[in-house]
């Protein structure tokens, strides 16, 4: 099977397993995943539970009337609430669309990402209104380990990864 098949196969069971804790809304997972002709993405997978939380805090219990106006708020709030750097620079999240489900995903495109990835710094305010909020972050890139790091109140929803061969 080619590498990029591989990778894609990893990052789909992955993201399996993450849906099937649809049921606790203080568990995420957020991923960095390449994408083929050096493209990236991010994808955070959730309860619509936790989404819905989040949501109505910070813009009202009665500010959307619609699936496609809850879209555009959760993505505007998680513009705000997420931050990457690369490198020591800032990585900008494009486009965005929300799969809506009892297990919800959100994915980003990134723009500005460089060639070489060295160092990764990434922030997830997105769930820090829920109790015990805990994110599972990882990266899915051709050669490199699949290693996970916990993003939670104790690192304050934060961490720094520095890559090496």
């Amino acid at each position: 099977m080619p590498k990029t098949s591989t990778s894609l196969l990893a990052a789909v069971l992955w993201l399996a397993a993450a849906s099937a804790s649809a049921h606790q809304p203080d568990v995420s997972s957020l991923t960095l995943v390449e994408q083929p002709l050096g493209r990236w993405m991010l994808q955070l997978n959730a309860p619509m539970t936790a989404f819905q939380h989040e949501v109505r805090i910070t813009y009202g219990a009665d500010s959307y009337a619609s699936a496609e106006e809850f879209n555009q708020l959760l993505l505007e709030y998680l513009r705000a609430q997420i931050a990457l750097r690369i490198n020591n620079n800032d990585v900008t999240l494009g486009n965005g669309f929300v799969k809506l489900g009892h297990a919800t995903t959100v994915v980003f495109e990134l723009a500005d990402f460089p060639e070489v990835v060295e160092e990764v710094w990434i922030k997830n305010h997105g769930f820090t209104n829920i109790r015990d909020s805990r994110s599972v972050f990882s990266i899915f890139k051709d050669g490199l380990d699949r290693d996970s790091f916990i993003l939670n109140k104790e690192n304050n929803f934060q961490f720094h990864l520095s890559l090496t061969e």
